[in-house]
């Protein structure tokens, strides 16, 4: 028979057994350090009851109290440690919810100033469209012909006494623009500008074609006016002239060059109709050639242009004669002598003639 210690000592035993096999089961850190203590404060009283108080006092400091401690202590700094670590997660988590925010805020202002930009595009291309289509549709209106009279002739003076440096477009429909007059030249050696000397030549072949039985219309009579290239061009086309004549003269840094010249509208101009085109060629060369043989003056043929605001707004038949350069003091002399600009009118005259097979 078992005595009541002996008996209790099995119990405490048996409990120590399951507090060894429950300390391998439990999960929780905490319950594990609590059955480690209960576990010391058991072996302390089995280590009295076996009558040894050193070991049982050492077992209850130790195992039981400092050792507990100590678990204590290092669980709470592991729970500080998870804490921590689990704070540092959910920061980093939101740190990243908040670069995931911003990058889809990125991302969505991306698309909408993309389609922003399309939608300008769109709206570009549209007006691009548009304005393409008013180009055409002008371009089509200036070149659709007019009712040409072959009994009337259009004589521009070129230039006028001041220039006008505003812009007007080169030609129906043109996006490049260019002055609307200059105001030219002046003589080497007459020192007369070549606004007066135009006129001076405008006025003699006005009264030589009248005397051979033309209308004559004038762009101007006088130096003081203000007059662009196009409004010159459409005043020709309003009066539906069989030719309209614009007279200039060259000037150049070489005062060697002399000789005179047509600007032609070149072939394929893209403001003129093609008939314009070839008749204006055909005008340019005719009084070119009468000009040269009667005059004596040296021919230097046609220069095929698309860049002049005066010609390429016609629809009538048009030449730009150089009479000649008036850098040169000779040639200067005279295109401003009297005789002689009635010589250069007959000879332009003589040129319209044999263009309308007179």
């Amino acid at each position: 028979m078992f005595d009541a210690t002996t008996l209790l000592v099995w119990i405490l035993l048996g409990f120590l057994i399951l507090c060894a096999i429950a300390s391998t089961v439990v999960k929780s850190l905490l319950t594990t350090t609590l059955i480690y203590m209960s576990y010391g404060l058991v072996m302390s009283i089995i280590w009295l009851f076996l009558e040894s108080p050193d070991l049982a006092g050492t077992e209850a400091a130790v195992g039981a109290g400092v050792t507990t401690i100590l678990f204590f202590v290092t669980y709470n700094k592991i729970k500080a440690l998870d804490r921590k670590k689990k704070e540092e997660e959910a920061k980093k988590l939101e740190e990243q919810k908040q670069i995931e925010e911003q990058k889809k805020l990125e991302e969505q202002k991306k698309l909408e100033e993309q389609k922003k930009l399309e939608e300008q595009k769109k709206l570009e291309e549209q007006k691009k469209v548009a304005e393409e289509a008013k180009r055409q549709e002008e371009v089509k209106r200036q070149q659709a012909p007019v009712a040409i009279n072959n009994n009337v002739v259009a004589i521009d003076a070129g230039h006028q006494a001041r220039g006008n440096s505003e812009l007007e477009p080169i030609g129906p429909g043109a996006s490049t623009q260019k002055a609307k007059v200059a105001g030219g030249a002046t003589g080497t050696a007459t020192r007369i500008p070549e606004y007066q000397t135009t006129l001076n030549v405008s006025l003699k072949l006005r009264d030589v074609l009248q005397s051979r039985g033309y209308k004559v219309v004038m762009i101007r009579t006088t130096n003081d006016v203000n007059i662009s290239n196009r409004e010159r061009a459409e005043m020709a086309n309003n009066a539906g002239a069989g030719a309209f004549i614009r007279l200039h003269c060259d000037g150049i840094g070489n005062s060697g060059v002399t000789g005179a010249s047509v600007q032609e509208p070149a072939n394929g101009n893209p403001y003129m109709s093609a008939g314009n085109v070839s008749a204006s060629q055909s005008l340019g060369r005719t009084v070119l050639n009468h000009y040269c043989s009667t005059t004596g003056i040296r021919n230097r043929g046609m220069a095929a242009r698309n860049d002049l605001s005066g010609i390429n707004w016609c629809k009538t038949p048009v030449c730009l004669l150089e009479m000649g350069f008036i850098s040169n003091s000779d040639e200067d002399r005279k295109l401003n002598n009297s005789d002689f600009q009635q010589k250069i009118a007959e000879g332009i005259a003589n040129g319209i003639d044999a263009y309308f097979g007179r």
